[in-house]
């Protein structure tokens, strides 16, 4: 019989059940595959068979849920008590296997606890590397002192030797072979002791062996200085030993080998050095009488030569003031002349204006064609003339003038310039275009800018291409203390190969231009005065850049 003739089939309780049984069940079914989940991917877990129960006994619980919904409507009360059965056993096996395990997850460190054993251990590592950085340390000082050591053995071809008395043989460096002759590729490998012995010159044996009797009657190794012959060559050697008895109470001894043959060699030059200059001295004192008398002969010549060197200090004084005075004539006659280029450059300047303003009249009048025709040419000449007019009058400025720092109002100086310019051909031509890109105030000398500037937009109008709408784009930025001028135009361009000449003096880059070569030594000679620099980048047909790198 269904489940549902107990609640007399009445909707609300009917579907109360079926709905919070159907969520129970997914609940249930959803924390069985989190877990499962869990399982899988946390290998490292230690109990994930406890995990693998809980899952198995939660999804069991979901499916007897389930089986309380089906039961309403359709009576599987068998399946149900096989499915209920399985709960059972999941459940108590669960249980116990939770009661067995309860004290081993106690054991379980807390979140805090992990944190303070992470913070212990991180502690304990850091000590570790400052240890560690210590240990590198001593071994980096260590390593440092044994190659300093080997340097210094090198430099003063001292070998080092251990000698086994219980095996016989000794070990030795390379700086020792190479003393007794021994092949280098061989050092550190064992010699028999008796080798050492052989080498003993002849003479020098007696010597050694009594010198080993003493140092065994009184415990102690002296400091040896003997010969040694290897081959036909005598070599003088010194010998400082150390014994000492090792852990397993061997005797040991270390000992140094210092070749002194060229000491010994020095030596012997220095004792006959010695008798030379006992001889020498004998001699000496025999012309110290003779110098006494020359010593004389030379005080009265010394004072001779006083009396001279002070005439000659006078003459020296004398012509150095001389020197002075022509500098000095020099230098104002050279102020004249800039006074009178100054004038002169004036005085023509005044009638050309003249001429210019009227030959502008003339030709605002009707007059014949081959008037006009002569006006421009005259027109022509006379801005030539006054153009190189300009460039002596504006050289003249920039040697003469003394320097003033004001704030420069860049666009004033593009302005005044362009009015400046107007009666240059095609002026009208060529678009400028200003572009300030800085608000820092620039303290500079205007009247030298002023030049530079009108001399740049001037070459501009001269040399823009006809074949294309020119332009010139003058831009104003700051990096740092100094500022930045760019001016790039779109005319003719310059050939690669007259870059580097450019703005030497009465220089012409094209047979194009009939000016007077002046306009960028001018330049050059204003951007130096302004403790600045310039630099150029130009294609042919394509256009130029210069670039004006000013401190302000």
């Amino acid at each position: 019989m269904p489940h549902g003739h107990c609640y007399f089939w009445e909707p609300y309780l009917l579907w109360s059940h079926a709905i919070a049984d159907s969520l129970i069940a997914i609940a249930y079914f959803l924390i069985s595959i989190l877990l499962i989940n869990i399982y899988q991917r946390r290998k490292d877990f230690g109990y994930k068979w406890v995990v693998g129960l809980f899952a198995l006994f939660i999804m069991s619980c979901g499916i007897t849920h389930v089986f309380d919904v089906i039961n309403l409507w359709k009576p599987f009360y068998r399946i149900d008590s096989v499915f209920r059965i399985i709960t059972a056993i999941a459940s108590l096996g669960t249980a116990f296997a939770l009661l067995r395990i309860t004290p081993a997850l106690l054991k379980i460190p807390t979140n805090k606890q992990w944190e303070e054993i992470n913070t212990e251990l991180k502690n304990y590592i850091g000590q570790l590397k400052e240890k560690e950085k210590i240990i590198q340390k001593t071994n980096f000082e260590l390593q440092k002192r044994i190659d300093q050591l080997h340097f210094a053995q090198e430099l003063s071809k001292v070998g080092s030797y251990e000698i086994n008395y219980e095996k016989g043989f000794t070990t030795a460096t390379p700086q020792l072979h190479e003393i007794f002759g021994l092949p280098l590729e061989e050092a550190g490998k064992p010699i028999d002791i008796t080798f050492f012995y052989e080498k003993v010159h002849p003479e020098d044996l007696s010597y050694i062996e009594n010198k080993l009797q003493e140092a065994r009657s009184n415990e102690e190794l002296p400091e040896l200085g003997y010969r040694i012959l290897i081959d036909t060559q005598v070599k003088h050697i010194v010998i400082k030993s150390l014994e000492v008895i090792d852990t397993e109470g061997k005797k040991i001894s270390y000992g140094s080998v210092m070749d002194i043959t060229k000491l010994k060699e020095s030596q012997l030059q220095m004792q006959a050095l010695n008798e030379e200059l006992a001889t020498s001295n004998e001699e000496l004192n025999a012309t110290t009488e003779e110098l006494r008398t020359s010593n004389e002969q030379l005080t009265t010549v010394n004072l001779k030569l006083e009396d001279l060197q002070k005439e000659l200090e006078q003459r020296v004084t004398e012509r150095t003031t001389d020197l002075q005075r022509t500098s000095q004539e020099l230098q104002e006659r050279n102020e004249e002349l800039d006074q009178y280029v100054y004038k002169v450059s004036h005085d023509i300047r005044a009638p050309v204006a003249s001429l210019l303003g009227l030959i502008y009249l003339m030709k605002q009048e009707d007059n014949p064609p081959s008037s006009q025709q002569y006006l421009i040419l005259m027109e022509n000449r006379i801005a030539k003339l006054d153009d190189f007019i300009r460039s002596v009058l504006n050289y003249s400025k920039i040697l003469n003038t003394t320097a003033q720092n004001v704030p420069i109002d860049f666009e004033k100086i593009v302005r005044n310039c362009l009015d400046e310019l107007t009666y240059y051909p095609d002026a009208e031509k060529l678009n400028v275009t200003t572009e300030i890109l800085s608000d820092k105030t620039c303290l500079g000398d205007e009247l030298r800018l002023m030049i530079v500037f009108k001399n740049i937009i001037s070459n501009a109008i001269k040399y823009r291409n006809k074949y294309v709408e020119s332009h010139l784009k003058i831009s104003v930025s700051n990096e740092g203390s100094n500022f930045i001028i760019l001016f790039s135009d779109n005319g003719i361009g310059i050939e690669p190969q007259y870059l580097e000449k450019i703005f030497q003096m009465f220089f012409r880059a094209t047979v194009l231009s009939d000016g007077s070569g002046l306009g960028l030594y001018i330049v050059k000679q204003a951007v130096e005065r302004l403790h600045g620099r310039m630099t150029v980048d130009s294609e042919v047909n394509v256009g130029t850049t210069f670039t004006l790198f000013l401190p302000c």
